[in-house]
């Protein structure tokens, strides 16, 4: 196992976050940053310039969003717009997640239709 995987993985990032954060793959997770938190010292793979940070710094490097004290990614444009469309995928999954999380259930029923109210039945339960 290579150790930019082995630190993904000890870190919580399995692939649930790598769906989610899909711009860590093309970083390399050199060490965990001092300091504890999602932080790592990460080398790009395309650029191979280093910095320390979360996965904020990471967008940045590779969405054009400089600043922070990190570096715009210097790949060919066409390889940065394929990592924008990444990026925003996995913000629709994220979303759709959070949907189906926050969905309605509908209460139970009585057997004639009607639903019952919580108060009622914490009544019941009483």
């Amino acid at each position: 196992m290579s150790s930019s995987r082995a630190l993904a993985t000890e870190g919580g990032a399995g692939d649930d976050k790598l769906i989610l954060s899909p711009l860590w793959n093309h970083v390399e997770k050199i060490s965990k940053a001092p300091g504890g938190g999602g932080n790592y010292k990460v080398r790009c793979k395309f650029c191979s310039k280093i910095w320390s940070g979360s996965y904020s710094r990471v967008k940045k490097h590779f969405l054009g969003e400089g600043g922070f004290g990190v570096k715009e990614c210097t790949a060919d444009p066409q390889t940065l717009k394929i990592f924008k469309t990444e990026h925003e995928n996995a913000l629709k999954r994220k979303a759709m997640s959070n949907a189906a999380k926050s969905a309605s259930v509908p209460l139970p029923q009585v057997h004639d239709g009607t639903e019952l109210s919580v108060s009622y039945m914490l009544a019941l339960k009483a």
